[in-house]
């Protein structure tokens, strides 16, 4: 039998709690079952003996890894800090569980040891050749009661994730899930994982690890990922209908703003279609400023969400209006305009309209012309 001492206080990490130390390993799991197929996680709950079950196939752990900072981990992992299972075992033994380890064909036990050297409780990972023979990795937590295993698995959609799939709850795209039950609104996961909850979004989603950045306690991820990704999902996922739904909502939801990048041209025309229908041809536009301005060219507006305009102008459904688009009136601008009206018919092919944009656009050049002039004299 070997002993190793961890260099580790049995107060680090005095936030954590038992849901975020058992969140290390699953994370590991997961991670391992990520770089092959061969690695593949499974888990199971035994609630009369109080013991949770984590393993993973022809997996084993080294004894370098556990120094601090050490690691077997590569850039695709979500625990890319190395220290993740080590900081969980301090956490589950200071909350009086028990964790064995069946690393292949070795046992390792943990406990706490009032370390001479350091003064202090630290853990001990006693290791041996009296484990299941075998190739995988199988870590038992003792002591989780049903209380505790509905927190994990409430912050944990691999626990839940086929029942959702059956109830229809949850859909899978090639970008992430999205999670359509009213509970899960707002909930951010990564790789099943819970995050955090942001209050602006509609739906709930669980995101690719490669897609965003956190920090080691795993609940920092930016407004711009969460929004960015949400829409990505949105967009593979939703009909056109729902889509419309989140955008010309009245709700501040951010699920659909970057609609532009990712709603591709089929669904932009279904919605502009439904919204045509819905409100009657009027002109959408995102101020009370461009109302004005549309209303002085003699159209209808209707004050809806940026994306909403921003997605339509964007396919260039509303050229034979383009002007109520355009608040501002510099010729810099109107050209802009019209050159950006030209390259999209070019690259949609629609040959048949840029003649009237070339006309627009001798036009302009000719009042710019005249403005010159005006200068000169001047």
């Amino acid at each position: 039998m070997s002993k190793y001492e961890l260099t580790i206080s049995s107060k680090y990490v005095a936030h954590w709690g038992v849901v975020e130390a058992v969140r290390e390993f699953f994370q590991n799991a997961i991670d391992e079952s990520n770089l092959s197929p061969d690695h593949s996680m499974d888990w199971n709950y035994d609630k009369d003996n109080e013991l949770l079950t984590i393993s993973n196939k022809n997996c084993k752990l080294s004894i370098n890894s556990l120094l601090l900072g050490n690691t077997t981990k590569d850039e695709r992992s979500i625990g890319k800090f190395g220290e993740g299972y080590k900081v969980a075992i301090v956490v589950l033994l200071r909350n009086h569980k028990t964790i064995t380890i069946h690393n292949g064909d070795e046992l390792w036990n943990t406990r706490f040891v009032n370390s001479r050297r350091y003064k202090d409780y630290v853990p001990v990972i006693e290791t041996s050749k009296f484990g299941v023979t075998g190739t995988d990795l199988i870590v038992e937590i003792g002591g989780i009661d049903e209380s505790e295993f509905e927190e994990i698995k409430n912050s944990n959609l691999n626990l839940r994730k086929e029942e959702m799939l059956e109830m229809g709850e949850i859909v899978e795209t090639d970008s992430g899930d999205i999670l359509f039950s009213s509970e899960e609104s707002g909930n951010i996961y990564v790789e099943g994982l819970f995050i955090n909850n942001c209050d602006k979004l509609k739906y709930g989603y669980n995101f690719k690890s490669d897609s965003v950045s956190l920090n080691r306690d795993r609940n920092i991820i930016s407004q711009f990922d969460i929004e960015w990704n949400a829409t990505k999902i949105c967009a593979e996922a939703l009909s056109p209908n729902d889509i419309l739904e989140i955008m010309d909502s009245s709700e501040d939801y951010c699920d659909m703003h970057f609609a532009k990048t990712f709603v591709n041209e089929n669904k932009a025309s279904e919605i502009y279609k439904l919204f045509n229908k819905k409100y009657g041809n009027r002109i959408p536009v995102s101020t009370q400023e461009e109302a004005d301005y549309v209303n002085s060219k003699g159209f209808t507006p209707i004050i809806t969400r940026t994306e909403v305009t921003t997605l339509f102008s964007h396919y260039g459904y509303c050229d034979d209006i383009e002007d109520a688009y355009n608040v501002e009136t510099s010729i810099y601008t109107s050209l802009k305009k019209i050159v950006q009206d030209i390259d999209c018919k070019i690259r949609h092919k629609d040959f048949d309209r840029i003649e009237d944009k070339i006309k627009d656009l001798n036009d302009l050049i000719e009042d710019f012309k005249d403005e010159l002039i005006d200068i000169q004299v001047n």
